[in-house]
């Protein structure tokens, strides 16, 4: 993909999984890498038709189908990513940060395309609960979340995440970063009570 990373599709959809990221033979390539160009306003000219099309009533909802976390894995590799937490973690943070400010690249075109609101997609779950602990995506990933929701409200905008399985040790922190909604295709895996215990009136539960 434009990113550089190489996927193995199963010929029946475009859906897939990664072979190779571009930074996955060591961090040294992040010197020389570059992120896409998202303040290109020529990617978002089909969000601005369609808005403009379905104005009116309608709530339009951006949505960064690959975020920060998503983004990072393919980058480095699930693996290297879950151990670059431990033994890389300025690395990260540079990374992070680039990946931040490219996403902040996207909210700002989606508002000039339309938008009324906008969603980050990164998965956080297992069946069993989250894959991170909450130190380290209080560390890593929470301050970076706070940026995107702090430059949504700014252009009037909310700002929410879809995240599938059971978060439960994570929405106390994901409320905290601001987010105005989430979005859980399987909200059976945080469980209803749960849900309506500890995030009913802080959060909307989009299901």
């Amino acid at each position: 993909d434009e990113f550089g990373t190489v996927w193995k599709t199963s010929g029946l959809t475009s859906l897939g999984e990664t072979l190779k990221g571009p930074l996955e033979d060591g961090w040294e390539a992040l010197e020389d890498y570059k992120l896409p160009d998202m303040k290109d306003w020529n990617r978002f000219k089909r969000s601005a038709y369609w808005a403009g099309r379905l104005k009116g009533d309608r709530y339009c909802l951006g949505v960064d189908v690959n975020s920060i976390w998503e983004r990072f894995r393919y980058l480095r590799g699930f693996e290297n990513a879950m151990m670059d937490l431990v033994l890389h973690p300025d690395y990260v943070k540079k990374l992070m940060s680039m990946l931040t400010d490219m996403t902040i690249d996207v909210v700002e075109n989606f508002k000039k395309a339309g938008a009324h609101g906008f969603m980050l997609v990164d998965d956080w779950g297992t069946q069993r609960g989250p894959f991170i602990s909450p130190k380290h995506f209080q560390e890593f990933f929470q301050p970076c979340y706070k940026r995107i929701t702090d430059r949504c409200h700014e252009l009037d905008m909310h700002c929410g995440m879809h995240s599938c399985g059971d978060l439960k040790p994570l929405v106390p922190h994901m409320i905290e970063s601001g987010l105005d909604f989430l979005e859980l295709d399987s909200p059976d895996m945080c469980g209803i009570d749960w849900l309506s215990e500890n995030a009913a009136g802080r959060i909307c539960l989009f299901c």
